[in-house]
């Protein structure tokens, strides 16, 4: 038994005597973006002769805004930090040192991550009481991160109109919100208005037309903008109503 321990006196003393010659991240810090979680840091530490400092204690921390913390490296020499969310954008300097006074200092960028929200699809011309049509609306960061469970509201571009439907949906695990009820009972041309966390985006234009009223609108091609657009105006107006206009000698 005294043998056995004096061995293990004499590893811990030769494993002592070595002393730490450089601490390194292994994980790379080139596409930080705030509010979005750093899931995992490695830092290694190693002796002199290029071996793993195994069971060292390290301190590891971000200067103002995360307190050090002491960890000790495991018989690889490494330590892992996980879960850590850096609130807003700015350069940080991220540290590591062994009490020898060994450091290791790297200034981390962390980039904007505004949200942004966009129309996968948008609303399609319909008679008046039809049903717009699936319409999909996407929340995410910039850096591609979805949001998920969060709520999106659609309002109309035009005031003293009603929008009949579920107007607030929350986002799926895929950062979508999915209105598929959304009818409209007055005729005209529309946009329809995405808000989430008060940022909001237009879908393209869309019609909604009396009932039993169709447009080709591949017809008229041939005929200017304005000169479509003021048809359309037109037809919009005086269709409820019963009249009837003409475009290119053709009767509606």
């Amino acid at each position: 038994n005294n043998q056995s321990v004096n061995i293990y006196l004499n590893d811990c003393r030769e494993r002592n005597a070595k002393k730490i010659s450089r601490i390194y991240f292994t994980s790379k810090f080139d596409h930080i973006f705030e509010n979005e979680l750093i899931k995992e840091i490695i830092i290694k530490a190693e002796f002199e002769d290029g071996s793993a400092a195994a069971f060292i204690p390290i301190e590891f921390g971000i200067e103002n805004i995360y307190d050090s913390v002491f960890k000790v490296t495991n018989e690889k020499g490494l330590i892992y930090i996980e879960n850590i969310r850096i609130q807003n954008a700015g350069n940080y300097k991220i540290f590591a040192k062994h009490q020898s006074g060994i450091i290791i200092n790297e200034v981390v960028e962390v980039k904007s991550n505004k949200m942004k929200i966009k129309f996968l699809t948008h609303p399609q011309d319909v008679s008046s009481k039809e049903v717009l049509g699936e319409v999909l609306v996407e929340v995410a960061y910039e850096s591609g991160l979805k949001i998920v469970n969060e709520p999106v509201r659609i309002e109309v571009n035009k005031e003293n109109v009603s929008l009949g439907g579920t107007d607030t949906k929350y986002t799926n695990e895929d950062g979508i919100a999915i209105f598929d009820n959304l009818v409209l009972t007055k005729t005209g041309g529309y946009k329809l208005k995405a808000v989430c966390r008060g940022e909001y985006v237009y879908s393209e234009p869309f019609h909604v037309f009396a009932p039993g009223i169709t447009i080709d609108f591949g017809k008229y091609e041939s005929g200017t903008s304005e000169e479509v657009e003021t048809f359309l105006t037109a037809l919009l107006e005086k269709q409820s109503q019963g009249d009837r206009i003409k475009y290119n000698g053709e009767e509606y």
